[in-house]
């Protein structure tokens, strides 16, 4: 049985200033036409060429915060309402029932929207993003994305980043003549140069949860891991930074009773985060999850390690052009989704992308959320299952679904979690 030890915690200050950035974030998009501005769904991650003053709403964020706040089945039933399968991505049906009910989450009605831009980088991408330009008759493009890993060849992944530049480019030529606007370069190679600071930020802050006992748990780092691109993103990673590696020095735990370690494999139960403080009755803490590590998308593999992803300048890299600006966002991302997004869609890359994070982040077992709501993080789970537990990593499963309150049984759940860890030698340590 693991040993009983008190560490000292206390609440994070700069949580606060993170739920404001956000609101603002979600708030802005609705009055951006009073101010003259634009406002898009999705976007190509180019928005910033103009300036301050293009707000979009990304879908699965904007899916996940439905369903936390308790909308997932009222905005679903809305879509299966007008045909749309239960099997179909569930953030893609909350989407597209808010919008059907023309009732927005954050208060109001939907908001008014200029343009849709998607990459298709999932199964549903390009189809949901049509489905809202036509029923918003509004322009609407569409670009494909591309998934890179360790196995594929110097080449290949040359041609994977001169296809998806090409791609954008040509976006960008479209939104000019699409909302009248000119593209300002200079502000989007400032923003590149921001992101890459926001993205290694937070590959501090997630390699720092390595540490025992650990500074953060992963429900609250859920309410971080998405502002990278918000205004005031910059600010808070930094104070995030900061707070964390204080509480790394002075020993500081987000779960004062910590003394087993598990991490999360998928997506979670946005309408159940609940969950992850139920097992702290055990003194058990979630450390993270590939999926909130990489949407964020701040470490790279070295060699057997991880490191945070580099800054811009780190790297000697100077943008001096539009094409300069993508070419850095492109294979930014090539370069984290090797321990982030990508993992999901190879085998072999996700089965180790996972077993390296149970040894590198010192877990001492796992949860996996056997997800209904979303084929991508689902792909290949029971594989993983089974790697994790070959390399001695006890793993418990549950099933559920992101984004969709009517297929999860809570008090099943609970149960399983109960059995697990009294199997690990482990008592509730609180009722």
């Amino acid at each position: 049985m693991a040993e009983k030890r008190l560490w000292k915690t206390k609440p994070l200050e700069c949580w606060t200033k993170a739920k404001e950035v956000k609101k603002a974030r979600f708030n802005g998009i609705t009055t951006a036409h009073e101010r003259g501005e634009l406002a898009c769904l999705w976007g190509l991650g180019v928005e910033a060429g103009f300036g301050n003053t293009c707000h979009s709403i990304t879908g699965e964020h904007y899916g996940a915060n439905s369903a936390n706040m308790g909308l997932s089945e009222e905005f679903g039933e809305a879509a299966e309402a007008k045909g749309y399968a239960r099997d179909v991505c569930a953030y893609m049906r909350v989407n597209l029932g808010s919008m059907f009910l023309n009732k927005y989450a954050f208060g109001g009605p939907f908001p008014k929207i200029d343009f849709v831009a998607r990459t298709h980088h999932c199964d549903t991408h390009a189809k949901w993003a049509l489905v809202e330009a036509e029923f918003l008759k509004v322009p609407y493009y569409c670009t494909e994305g591309a998934e890179t890993n360790q196995f594929d060849s110097v080449q290949s992944q040359k041609n994977k980043v001169d296809y998806v530049i090409g791609q954008t480019l040509d976006a960008i030529e479209w939104m000019e003549k699409t909302t009248s606007r000119k593209f300002d370069d200079e502000a989007y190679i400032k923003d590149m140069y921001h992101h890459a600071h926001t993205q290694n930020l937070w590959g501090q802050v997630i390699l720092m949860n390595q540490h025992i006992p650990a500074p953060l748990d992963e429900k609250t780092m859920f309410s971080f891991y998405q502002l990278s691109g918000y205004e005031g993103g910059d600010e808070i990673y930094r104070m995030l930074r900061d707070e964390v590696a204080d509480r790394v020095r002075n020993e500081i735990a987000a779960v004062a009773t910590e003394r087993y370690r598990v991490m999360h494999v998928s997506q979670p139960i946005w309408h159940a985060l609940s969950n992850f403080r139920y097992i702290q009755k055990y003194g058990a803490v979630s450390v993270g999850s590939r999926y909130c590590f990489g949407m964020g998308g701040g470490t790279m593999l070295k060699g057997e390690i991880e490191v945070a992803v580099p800054t811009l300048e780190e790297q000697g890299i100077v943008i001096k052009t539009r094409e300069d600006a993508i070419r850095a966002m492109v294979e930014r991302r090539f370069v984290s989704d090797g321990t982030g997004r990508s993992h999901r869609y190879v085998g072999q890359v996700s089965r180790e992308a996972q077993v390296r994070m149970a040894r590198l982040w010192h877990c001492d077992g796992a949860i996996m959320h056997m997800n209904r709501g979303c084929e991508g993080w689902a792909i290949g789970e029971p594989q993983i299952r089974l790697a994790l537990q070959e390399n001695n990593i006890p793993v418990l499963s549950y099933e559920g679904n992101v984004a969709d309150s009517r297929e999860f049984d809570e008090a099943r759940t609970r149960a399983r979690i109960d059995a697990f860890f009294e199997s690990q030698g482990l008592e509730k340590l609180e009722d």
